[in-house]
């Protein structure tokens, strides 16, 4: 495919940076970024993956590309207790580690490293650790952007601060100005708020029956249009600690359905 535009963006993250099929939908925000600058946009992020991951396949990432470095990097930052890393296994979340875990497909060295993540959750985790090893890691990150003053670093917050036993009730009852942050940048951009209220608002399967969920990146083509907006705000008018925030009336049902309709 040839780019008008010779900007290049790259995404990494988890699912909600994800493209599932290695092709560009026009109804995603991929879709969207990539037809308003007409320029290639890299949707890397890896399904069920962590924070660690992420940081070590951008950095990685960085340092093959030092010769032709990307102009915007957008950071998906994953839940604080996905915090498992391994160099060649992306999704070490507990709920993949019991999975796999019982798989009978893998071979015995897969199954010692699903067993050891699971043993991990199991006796080890601990969400107030946890919640800070990712602010830690996020101040880490900020810096390191430093390292790279041509790229335009944009965060998103693909869940916020919480207590992994109020997960679905924070949400529910929380507003999108009423979540906490692990982290606010300083020398990067950020978008709010996090992509999880956007997904939990607006087409999250009917009795959190996620089996059910098939939603690209988790998000409806409402909320696709709402974070791409946002996100073309955020380059376009980049400023280092900047908060760029998607406004609460945009994403009232009325508003959504609006969008929906037209």
């Amino acid at each position: 495919m040839t780019y008008l535009s010779s900007m290049k963006i790259v995404v990494f993250g988890d699912s909600f940076q994800q493209n599932k099929e290695g092709l560009v939908d026009p109804s995603s925000y991929e879709g969207m970024l990539t037809h308003h600058y007409d320029c290639q946009v890299e949707f890397l992020g890896d399904a069920g993956s962590g924070p660690w991951h992420a940081f070590f396949k951008c950095k990685k990432y960085l340092e093959d590309s030092k010769d032709n470095l990307p102009d915007v990097i957008i950071f998906g930052w994953s839940e604080a207790c996905r915090n498992l890393y391994h160099p060649n296994y992306s999704a070490l979340n507990g709920a993949q580690c019991r999975m796999n875990y019982k798989s009978t497909s893998i071979n015995p060295e897969e199954r010692e490293v699903y067993k050891a993540g699971l043993d991990y959750y199991r006796f080890l985790s601990s969400n107030k650790k946890e919640n800070y090893e990712l602010k830690s890691l996020m101040m880490y990150f900020d810096n390191f952007t430093l390292n790279y003053p041509d790229i335009k670093f944009i965060n998103l917050h693909n869940f916020s601060w919480l207590e992994r036993l109020k997960w679905w009730d924070m949400y529910d009852k929380l507003g999108p100005r009423q979540l906490t942050y692990h982290h606010t940048f300083k020398n990067s951009a950020e978008i709010r708020p996090a992509l999880i209220w956007l997904s939990r608002r607006d087409g999250w399967p009917l009795n959190d029956r996620m089996e059910n969920e098939n939603r690209n990146c988790h998000l409806t083509p409402a909320m696709h249009r709402l974070l791409a907006d946002v996100i073309i705000s955020a380059i376009d008018y980049y400023s280092p600690g900047k908060i760029f925030e998607i406004e609460p009336r945009l994403m009232d049902k009325q508003n959504l359905q609006k969008m929906v309709i037209k």
